[in-house]
C-alpha cells in the first residue's frame, strides 16, 4: 500500500491510515513523528482527507533479509521499541513487511500506519518484542534450528522472545443469553487473561534483551 510522492520537493513514501477501522489518528501520529529515531521511518508530514489520513515519510526501500546480521537487526529493532514503549506507543502488527531500508540499506521499522497506538499493555508490549524475534527465526536457515549450529546464545535469545506459549490469538468467548452462564464466562475470560499476562511477563522487554548474552562484546563473554 506504498506509493511515491514528494513532499517540499522532495521524495517521499506515502502512506494511508485509516481512523476508522484502527485506532490509528492524528495523535498517534504526532508522537510517531517525534520519536526522532534514526531506526524507524520518519513521517515528514500527515494529513487527513477524505476520511483518511495520508502520511509522507522518508523514501523507502525494500529491505534484502538474504543479508541480514541476527546480531544487528535485533538491536536496531529493541532499540526503536524500547524508544516507543517509553512514550507509551506499540505497533501492534509486526510482520516482514513492516520492515524497510533506509537509503544505506539498515533495517528500520514502519508499517505504523496500520495500528500503531497508544498503549502500556504488557501483553502489546511482548507481542511486538515476539514478532520481531520471529521475524528473525523465520529468515534463518531452518537447518539452523535442528542442528544448533546457530551461536547458542542466539538461540537461547530467539527461544526467549518467540515464547510459544504466549499468544494474543484467543478466541473471544461468545455471548449468552444465560446471566448465570454469563458470569462464569466472564469469570473465565478473566482467569484466560490473567494467564497471558502471566505469559507475557516471561517475554523480555526490549532494554532485557539488549542486556542479553548475546550482545556481549568479546571480552565479556570470557
Amino acid at each position: 500500500d506504498q506509493s511515491l510522492g514528494t513532499f517540499n520537493n522532495a521524495d517521499c513514501s506515502i502512506f494511508y491510515a485509516d481512523p476508522e477501522n484502527s485506532e490509528v489518528d492524528e495523535a498517534v501520529l504526532k508522537e510517531i513523528s517525534e520519536l526522532s529515531h534514526p531506526n524507524s521511518v520518519k513521517i515528514k508530514a500527515f494529513v487527513k482527507k477524505n476520511g483518511k489520513i495520508m502520511i509522507a515519510c522518508q523514501t523507502l526501500f525494500k529491505y534484502d533479509f538474504a543479508q541480514m546480521n541476527p546480531s544487528s537487526f535485533l538491536k536496531r529493532m529493541m532499540e526503536v521499541l524500547s524508544c516507543m514503549f517509553k512514550r507509551g506507543l506499540v505497533h501492534g502488527s509486526i510482520d516482514a513487511s513492516s520492515i524497510f531500508a533506509d537509503a544505506e540499506g539498515n533495517p528500520i521499522l514502519g508499517g505504523f500506519h496500520h495500528s500503531c497506538h497508544f498503549s502500556t499493555s504488557v501483553v502489546e508490549r511482548a507481542n511486538d518484542v515476539k514478532m520481531i524475534g520471529m521475524i528473525v527465526k523465520e529468515h534463518l536457515d531452518d537447518s539452523c534450528f535442528s542442528d544448533l549450529s546457530i551461536d547458542p546464545l542466539l538461540y537461547d535469545l530467539l527461544m526467549e522472545m518467540c515464547n510459544p506459549e504466549f499468544s494474543v490469538n484467543f478466541k473471544k468467548c461468545k455471548k449468552s443469553k444465560s446471566k448465570k452462564h454469563a458470569n462464569k464466562q466472564n469469570q473465565s475470560n478473566f482467569d484466560e487473561n490473567e494467564e497471558i499476562d502471566d505469559v507475557a511477563e516471561e517475554i523480555p522487554t526490549p532494554d532485557e534483551v539488549l542486556c542479553h548474552p548475546f550482545f556481549f562484546s568479546s571480552v565479556q563473554k570470557l
